[in-house]
């Protein structure tokens, strides 16, 4: 098999080589100009010249070496696939490939002729980006190519021939790299049948118990060292015979006393001070640094970290000192080579800085001294998401053969400048250092992913009444009990606020703030009165906090108590519409990109108005922590609910997940249109009055669940095909009718008698003959169209009016005002389209006319070029044609034919055929028929060596030579 990899990456290397050639006369073949036509003149013609390059103005034949360089510089850079761009048209896979082979045969022979009459090509190597390009489409693998040779030149370009020659050391790094990407390519291939793994770290379990270990560490260096050394270090500056040398230091340095290191450093110059090497340091400098330093710089930033909420689920990222790196590792043989999802849940913490809401994902540096930096760094992403609502961010990472296994993460660096610098500001004021701003939940590695692999569909389901009602329950004894403790603080508060001295006071306030006569307002005041309690003594933060504990100010417990009071919360739970729990929430802990389906089984309560009857879905909101209702953004769809409690319905919403979308869903009643919940409020408070507790219950949910991803079943591909004649005929007929003879009319009529016809566009004299003299020059054109025969069984492409195209209407697209079509579906979605269309060239037309153009139409008059057709076919025999086009989500779905030709001089040429024969050019193109089919089924053919090889995949083992030499002669 070493040989066989020899061969193929020979090839590799010589694909832009060249074969000898003894014809002399070097022409690229006409047939290729429909291609340079259609997908390169668009920015390489006269005109527009992209890169000083007009290929429009150059030959088929070579004759000249600047001529030989351009058509050079055309196969290098379609060759690489960076033309045509890939926001562009691309030709067929074949048709490419055949200019290719043509073109780069037309280069072999003009290497020859021109070096013949004492001309010269630099024929050159594949560059870098050329080289792993080609690599990866035939083997699929990405080559780091970095050890070849670096790609000179001038300018910006990587494609310079003269400083692209190769030595024999070079040649043999791409025969290395070949190999290389041959043996990984096998390696791949034969990992086809493993199951795929996920690796998973969750920072919790491992990155926050090794930061208590340090902390301890820290602790205990600092304790048991530093301090007894420290000691031992100043009872020596205070000693008698040190006194002199003291003095010279504080000369030489006045900051001596205040500088908490440099008498420390200066230790070995004291007689009796302790030897350093007693303590685990080398020496005074060393025993600052390792003892002190790293304690006084990292303790209290990592003591912070440890206390932040939320560390027994996740971990915050270090800018600084710790752990900054998050990193996952696997064995080499648990990770064979391929494609990886890289998975982070992150969320940024509230009050941060924007600027720090950055991770970067790459392959840690080799140096275990340090917890942070990258040997290579992949990639930077913003984390958008929150603590509360976390977001997941997923990339593909590719494994090769070399690459190392393991992948981290860390906070975005700043430069190194500003970071000690930034670090001690922070420190000075908050005691610590940088805050935390980016939290992470978990991180995973998925693979190897196979080509196609759908992940394994899972349900997860919410029951309400096991996790919602007990919720409700344990919250109405907490009130309950915080009430009680405000009872016995507040009965304290009014025996200390009878006192003189507290009459006084209250009366000072008064003056100021007449809220203190308020009755549930006074006790917010009761920490500016002398001898009152203290709250924290009753389980309260402050004063404030317990007077928000007063049952009077209650606006939900009454709510919440009737709701438990109600049946049916042994199987389900009712949604809220104020206060209290108003959605119910599901959210998978794993989420792959996807589609879902979201199930509700819902009821109306009996009774229930019909404007209560409705539910919606969305994304919950987290940015008010204390409101248990509420979306995020507009809801994704509202549905109105049938069932009741006795039998409810199930309601099915599917939901498409991509990479940035939050992965939690939340059910609530619908809420106002306007957003408007002052209406709610007032709403509520008025029910309460009356009822004693608000708004009744009106939505009872049994449970929701969600499903997915989902292995989408083959899409419905559907075909339309539309005769011409009956839309155009309509509109023309239509436009000669009401508007040339119509108008006609009506300027006879207004010229005679004076009367205004508005409705016929003829409202003065000006109008009235401009539009007698519209029919008189334009009628004969389109009572020609019209009394054609041509037109009864198809459509005429004119120059301009009065039908210069015809159009494909893919879903929902129509034809504008004249006669709608039936669509079988109301929109198609994106994907794959073929367009077949049944066209003849009038005889008697010049040959040069001959020739139709494909186009998409975003609006209306934008015509972008997709494809030109040389139409050889007659009236009398017509011509079908075929080709695909790409539909893109929110591209176009209105696409046209028109004949090929410079539309800017379309009104020049209409009005001079009318002007030199009383017509405007006859038509020289006739389409009897349009046809679209679609969405195609994507095929799953792989590229080059991975195709080869799994078509040869079996055999039985005597047959490894033959087979071998059958994979090599495919490839």
């Amino acid at each position: 098999m070493r040989k066989l990899s020899f061969s193929i990456g020979t090839a590799f290397l010589w694909l832009a080589g060249f074969a000898g050639a003894a014809d002399l006369e070097v022409e690229l073949p006409k047939k290729h100009f429909a291609l340079i036509d259609s997908y390169c003149l668009d920015c390489h013609d006269g005109e527009t010249q992209k890169g000083k390059v007009n290929l429009e103005a150059l030959s088929f034949k070579v004759t000249t070496i600047k001529q030989a360089e351009i058509w050079q510089k055309v196969l290098n850079a379609m060759n690489s696939g960076e033309m045509p761009p890939k926001k562009k048209s691309q030709p067929k896979n074949a048709e490419k490939a055949d200019f290719l082979d043509d073109l780069a045969q037309t280069m072999v022979l003009a290497r020859k002729k021109l070096s013949d009459s004492g001309g010269k090509i630099t024929m050159r190597r594949l560059n870098r980006r050329e080289y792993r390009n080609t690599i990866e489409y035939l083997t699929g693998v990405n080559l780091d190519v970095s050890s070849l040779p670096s790609d000179g030149g001038t300018g910006t370009f990587d494609t310079v021939g003269a400083s692209q020659f190769i030595s024999s050391d070079q040649f043999e790094q791409y025969l290395k790299l070949g190999r290389t990407a041959i043996d990984e390519a096998f390696v791949r291939h034969s990992t086809l049948e493993k199951p795929t793994k996920v690796f998973r770290m969750e920072p919790e379990e491992s990155v926050n118990p090794k930061n208590l270990e340090i902390i301890k560490r820290l602790e205990e260096t600092y304790e048991k060292k530093w301090l007894p050394w420290k000691e031992g270090v100043d009872k020596a500056a205070k000693a008698p015979e040190n006194q002199e040398v003291v003095a010279k230091l504080r000369k030489k340095h006045p900051n001596y006393d205040t500088d908490p290191k440099l008498k420390y450093q200066k230790a070995d110059l004291l007689k009796g001070s302790p030897d350093p090497r007693d303590y685990g340091a080398n020496d005074p400098i060393s025993a600052v640094a390792g003892l002190y330093a790293s304690y006084w710089r990292n303790h209290n930033y990592m003591k912070h970290y440890a206390k932040l909420p939320h560390n027994d689920r996740g971990a915050y990222l270090k800018l600084a000192w710790g752990i900054q790196r998050f990193d996952i590792r696997s064995d080499s043989k648990d990770m064979p080579p391929g494609t990886y999802k890289f998975r982070i849940r992150a969320g940024a913490v509230k009050g941060s800085d924007p600027s720090r809401h950055f991770i970067e994902i790459g392959h840690p540096q080799p140096d275990k001294r340090t917890s942070n930096g990258f040997a290579k760094l992949l990639s930077t992403h913003q984390v958008s998401g929150t603590l509360e609502n976390p977001e997941i961010i997923e990339i593909n990472i590719e494994i090769g053969a070399n690459t190392p296994r393991v992948v981290g993460i860390q906070e975005r660096q700043p430069k190194m400048a500003k970071f000690l610098p930034e670090f001690n500001r922070h420190k000075k004021e908050n005691g610590y250092g940088f805050p935390p701003a980016v939290w992470i939940d978990w991180m995973e590695l998925e693979g190897p992913i196979r080509e196609n692999q759908v992940p394994e569909s899972s349900i997860t389901r919410v029951e309400p009444e096991k996790t919602i009602n007990p919720a409700n329950e344990k919250f109405i004894k907490q009130v309950e009990a915080r009430q009680e403790r405000f009872k016995q603080w507040k009965k304290a508060v009014d025996e200390a606020a009878k006192t003189p001295e507290n009459q006084a006071i209250i009366a000072k306030i008064r003056k100021t703030d007449r809220l203190i006569d308020h009755p549930n307002r006074f006790y917010g005041y009761a920490d500016r009165l002398k001898g009152t309690p203290n709250p924290k003594d009753f389980g309260f933060i402050d004063s404030k906090k317990a007077a928000a504990s007063d049952p009077s100010r209650s606006r939900n417990l009454a709510l919440h108590k009737h709701y438990v009071s109600l049946p049916h919360r042994n199987t389900g739970t009712y949604l809220k519409l104020t206060h209290g729990t108003g959605r119910v929430i599901v959210a998978p802990k794993k989420m792959p990109v996807g589609s879902y389906v979201l199930r509700v089984r819902v009821g109306t309560v009996k009774g229930t108005p019909v404007s209560r009857r409705f539910i919606e879905i969305g994304h919950p909101q987290r940015d008010i922590g204390s409101r248990d209702w509420g979306l995020k953004g507009r809801a994704i769809s509202v549905h109105q609910v049938s069932g009741t409690i006795e039998e409810p319905e199930i309601i099915e919403i599917p939901i498409e997940v991509r990479s940035d979308t939050l992965r939690e869903f939340a059910v609530q009643e619908k809420q106002p249109n306007n957003g408007n919940l002052k209406v709610l409020w007032d709403e509520h408070n008025k029910l309460k009055k009356e009822n004693g507790y608000g708004h009744p219950p009106a939505i009872w949910i049994d449970w929701i669940e969600l499903e997915g991803p989902i292995q989408q079943s083959p899409q419905k591909i559907w075909k339309q095909r539309r005769e011409v004649e009956g839309q155009a005929n309509q509109r023309i007929r239509g436009v000669f009718e009401g508007y040339f003879k119509g108008g006609h009319e009506a300027g006879k009529a207004f010229l005679k008698n004076g009367i205004p016809q508005p409705k016929k566009g003829v409202s003065d004299e000006r109008e009235a003959k401009f539009r007698i003299r519209r029919l008189e020059r334009e009628g004969p054109t389109w009572r020609r169209y019209l009394n054609d025969p041509l037109t009864k069984t198809g459509s005429l492409l004119t120059i301009f009016n009065p039908n210069k195209e015809e159009f494909i209407f893919l879903p929902p697209e129509q034809p504008r005002g004249w006669g709608e079509i039936e669509h079988e579906v109301a929109a198609v979605p994106p994907g794959t389209y073929r367009f077949r269309f049944r066209v003849g060239s009038i005889k008697g037309t010049l040959e040069t006319r001959h020739f139709l153009q494909l186009g998409s139409v975003q609006q209306e008059g934008q015509f972008k070029l997709l494809e030109t057709f040389q139409v050889t076919g007659t009236t009398d025999n017509p011509q079908v044609f075929e080709t695909t086009v790409q539909v893109g989500l929110n591209g176009p779905r209105k696409f046209a034919l028109r004949e090929k030709r410079n539309i800017q001089d379309d009104v020049l040429r209409y009005n001079k055929g009318i002007d030199e024969t009383g017509f405007a050019p006859a038509s020289a193109l006739w389409v009897d028929w349009v046809e679209w089919e679609g969405p195609l089924p994507q095929a799953g053919a792989k590229p080059g060596l991975a195709r080869i090889l799994t078509d040869n995949l079996a055999g039985p083992k005597e047959s490894e030579s033959e087979r071998a030499r059958k994979i090599l002669s495919d490839f």
